[in-house]
């Protein structure tokens, strides 16, 4: 059935309908339909709607004011769609679909890879190269760029104004640019591109394979490693002290040192030049010796004054001829002496006398001594 001039519906044993000025659905054994201004439809039972829309593909609908849908079971709905690749659709205004099991959802997307997802605005995927070089990719947001190679497959984006160059990356946020593989960059900002690399944060870098920077500002500067924060951030660990902390550890513990940069190692007290706990104890022991030996010492200096006190107090007879025994006793700081002393005046001019003395420690002493008159 044709209606409106030049519309066409020929086709030989075909059900084709075309409504409106120089609309077509043509085909032998069709039933295409083909409604509006030069809509056209000449897939097999394919279905055109609205002015120049276009329904090429097998199965393809085209909804839609200037909508091209070549691909087989693909769908244009919208203003000025263009869908080519098969099994594959575009939804909103200005989309352009060329890979195979794709859909475009917004105003406009550009999509090349086959298996991929789109939905928002002016973000293109795999740019201006043919269907297939970057497959399997999914992307939410706005002003995105995914690269137009192979080297994008699989990635998975969220946000605005990122580019992402590397397969099987997952990028959430704003401005960010990851180029490594197996990437994850959470953030404003960030800036990916190690393989197997992780940048959290507004701002944060990780350039080098498998290292992990987390926290705003966070870069890191060598393959493996892992920064957190900037020089002003602070750190707080509440569980560190914990008990179930304690009884995970095993085996010797280490201390965890740092240098001005931050990079952090475990080291030996030796290692530091300190103290072990057998060092330690060593140290406590000598230590119990020497305080044991000046308390000695202290006792013998001070039986030795008290044995002073009492030979000092000592008296002897000092007349000629004669004999005389004398004792003293004395006490200083706790610690007591006696002394017992012989004199003898041999004359009114020569005088001897010697003396023992005992301390309570038990220090022992003598002495002797003699004495002249000289006028």
């Amino acid at each position: 059935m044709a209606a409106g001039g030049n519309a066409n519906a020929q086709g030989n044993f075909s059900n084709n309908i075309a409504i409106g000025r120089g609309a077509n659905a043509s085909g032998d054994s069709n039933a295409s339909v083909a409604v509006g201004t030069l809509s056209v439809a000449t897939g097999f039972i394919a279905s055109a709607f609205g002015t120049n829309a276009q329904a090429l593909g097998s199965r393809s609908t085209a909804l839609g004011n200037q909508s091209v849908a070549a691909g087989t079971n693909s769908t244009a709905v919208g203003f000025n769609n263009n869908v080519t690749g098969d099994n594959s659709g575009a939804f909103g205004t200005g989309q352009t679909v060329n890979g195979n099991g794709s859909f475009a959802i917004g105003d406009p997307n550009t999509v090349n890879g086959n298996g991929s997802f789109v939905l928002g605005d002016n973000n293109v995927v795999n740019g201006p190269a043919v269907a297939g070089n970057g497959d399997d990719i999914q992307l939410v947001g706005s002003n995105n760029a995914v690269a137009a190679t192979a080297s994008a497959a699989g990635s998975s984006v969220f946000g605005s104004g990122n580019a992402v160059n590397a397969t099987n990356a997952i990028v959430m946020g704003n401005s960010s640019t990851v180029s490594g593989a197996s990437a994850v960059a959470i953030g404003n900002g960030t800036t990916v591109a190690g393989v197997n690399a992780i940048a959290m944060g507004t701002g944060a870098a990780a350039n080098f394979d498998n290292s992990v920077a987390i926290g705003s500002g966070a870069a890191t500067t060598r393959a493996n490693q892992v920064v957190v924060g900037t020089a002003a951030s602070t750190y707080t660990m509440s569980g560190i002290s914990s008990a179930a902390s304690k009884a995970a550890q095993s085996g010797p513990t280490q201390l965890v040192t740092s240098d001005a940069a931050g990079n952090l190692a475990t080291t030996t007290l030796a290692g530091l030049g300190l103290a072990s706990a057998a060092d330690i104890q060593g140290i406590n022991a000598q230590l119990a010796t020497l305080s044991n030996r000046v308390d000695s010492l202290t006792r013998e200096a001070r039986g030795g004054v008290a044995l002073a006190l009492a030979a000092s107090s000592l008296q002897f007879d000092p007349r000629p001829g004669k004999v005389s025994v004398s004792g003293g006793f004395g006490n200083f700081q706790g610690q007591s002496g006696l002394a017992v002393g012989l004199g003898y005046s041999y004359s009114d001019a020569m005088r001897f006398n010697a003396a023992f003395t005992a301390a309570q420690q038990g220090a022992i002493g003598v002495r002797a001594g003699a004495s002249w008159t000289l006028n």
